[in-house]
C-alpha cells in the first residue's frame, strides 16, 4: 500500500484527543482504494478493507468518524454510499505542514500492527535513505521530537553512520567553536564537529515514483502562504563532490571526503 509517511508522522504528532493518527490510517486505506485519482470511494469497500485489517465494525465507524471530523473525508449528498477523499496538500496544510513529500510502499497491514508509528517513521526516513537531514529538520518537518523519534528509530531497526566535518580551522579554536555554540572536538591539528547521521531505512519500506508530490508540496505551500505562514530557509547543504558543492549558495556548505571507514568525514567549504 503507498502512504504519505511525513502526513503520517505529523497526524501521530497532533494532541491524542485530536484522533489524527486514526484519520490519517482511514484515509490512506481510502486512498488506496482509489487508484486512478478521482477522489471517491465506495464506505462498503473502505469498511471491508479495515475489517481485512482486523479492525471491529465499531472501531472502524469511530475511525472514520475522525477522519470526517476533520474533513479528509466527506460523505456525497448526492451519491450515498460513498466518500470523497482530500487531496494529501490540502490534509498536510490542516497540519502546517508545507511539504507533504513522496509516498512510499509498504505492507497495509503495518499500518495496523502495534508498533505501526515506527513503521511510519521507517517511512519517513525511507525519504533521506542515505542523505542527511538533522533531528532538528525532521522535528520541524513531521512534529515528532528527538526523544521519539530515537525511539521509533530503534524499534524500526533504521541503520546510522555518523558523520564529522574536519574544518580548515586549528585545533585551537575548539574551545571558541564551544563558546559560539558548535560542538567542535579536535580532529589531529584540525578543528572539526559533529554532522547529522547518514541514515539507511528497512527493506520493508520501498520508494515509489515522485508523482504528484511537487503538486502537493506546491498545493500545501500556497495555503499556508495564503495563511501568512513563514516560509523555512535552507541553511545548511551537503555534497558528494567539491565541484557540486562550490556552485551552492547555502549558508553552511559541505562535500564529502572520505566514507571509507565507520563514519563518512567532510570537508567545509568556507
Amino acid at each position: 500500500m503507498k502512504f504519505y509517511p511525513v502526513l503520517g508522522a505529523r497526524a501521530i504528532s497532533q494532541k491524542k484527543d485530536l484522533k489524527a493518527s486514526d484519520a490519517f490510517r482511514v484515509w490512506t486505506v481510502a486512498k488506496s482504494l482509489d487508484p486512478e485519482g478521482a477522489g471517491v470511494v465506495s464506505i462498503a469497500a473502505l469498511r471491508a478493507r479495515l475489517r481485512r485489517m482486523g479492525r471491529a465494525d465499531s472501531t472502524i465507524s469511530k475511525m472514520i468518524s475522525q477522519a470526517v471530523s476533520r474533513k479528509w473525508i466527506s460523505k456525497i449528498d448526492w451519491k450515498p454510499g460513498y466518500l470523497s477523499l482530500r487531496s494529501p496538500g490540502r490534509i498536510a496544510a490542516s497540519m502546517g505542514c508545507r511539504h507533504p513529500g513522496d509516498h512510499v510502499e509498504m505492507h497495509e497491514r503495518l499500518l495496523f500492527t502495534p508498533g505501526w508509528k515506527a513503521n511510519v517513521w521507517a517511512g519517513v526516513e525511507s525519504l533521506f535513505d542515505g542523505r542527511q537531514i538533522s533531528v532538528k529538520k525532521l522535528h520541524e518537518l513531521t512534529g515528532i521530537n528527538p526523544r521519539s523519534q530515537a525511539r521509533y528509530r530503534h524499534l524500526a531497526k533504521v541503520r546510522t553512520k555518523p558523520n564529522y566535518a574536519k574544518s580548515k580551522l586549528s585545533a585551537d579554536h575548539v574551545a571558541g567553536l564551544k563558546a559560539a555554540g558548535r560542538a567542535a572536538l579536535p580532529m589531529g591539528a584540525n578543528a572539526g564537529w559533529r554532522l547529522p547521521d547518514t541514515r539507511y531505512a528497512p527493506a520493508f519500506v520501498q520508494s515509489c515514483a515522485k508523482g504528484r508530490s511537487r503538486k502537493n508540496n506546491q498545493e500545501a505551500t500556497g495555503i499556508l502562504s495564503y495563511e501568512g505562514r513563514e516560509t523555512p530557509r535552507t541553511t545548511r547543504l551537503f555534497y558528494d563532490t567539491l565541484k557540486a558543492a562550490s556552485r551552492s549558495k547555502a549558508r553552511e556548505v559541505y562535500y564529502l571526503l572520505g566514507s571509507k571507514t565507520s563514519h563518512n568525514l567532510h570537508g567545509v567549504l568556507a
